[in-house]
């Protein structure tokens, strides 16, 4: 198994691949191409979702009361994906933690897609009529 680290070294492991010059698109292939996902991101919770990867997302200490912490639940609460959360180094719920059953998950993303597509053309018409 090849760990790879995006962004900070932690100088405690020699045996992880450190990628600190990893741009947008880069970023998103090593989601694409990654067997399982720990992250401390939104966006990484967020490809995670979308590429349909096993994933836990960590929320830090000093973010725990922040809007990053709130986006982070929001979304694992939307997709029910709760169980997927580390908060303080420790795993809130400890039920199947090495796989994620996508089927539901994906029914409730395409919704949620079509619904913004919808929304986004609505204001885009909206916004021709205004302008004539």
């Amino acid at each position: 198994i090849s760990i790879r680290l995006l962004n900070k070294p932690n100088r405690h492991k020699t045996d992880i691949e450190y990628r600190t010059d990893v741009g947008p698109i880069e970023w998103l292939k090593e989601f694409q191409n990654a067997e399982y996902v720990i992250t401390n991101s939104f966006h990484g919770v967020a490809f995670s979702i979308n590429f349909n990867k096993a994933f836990f997302v960590e929320i830090a200490e000093d973010r725990i009361r922040g809007a990053m912490s709130s986006r982070i639940e929001s979304i694992l609460a939307a997709f029910g994906l709760e169980e997927r959360l580390i908060c303080q180094g420790v795993l809130r719920d400890k039920k199947d933690i090495l796989t994620i059953d996508y089927e539901s998950i994906n029914k409730k993303l395409d919704k949620l897609r079509e619904q913004s597509i919808s929304y986004l053309t609505e204001m885009l018409e909206s916004t021709d009529k205004d302008n004539f």
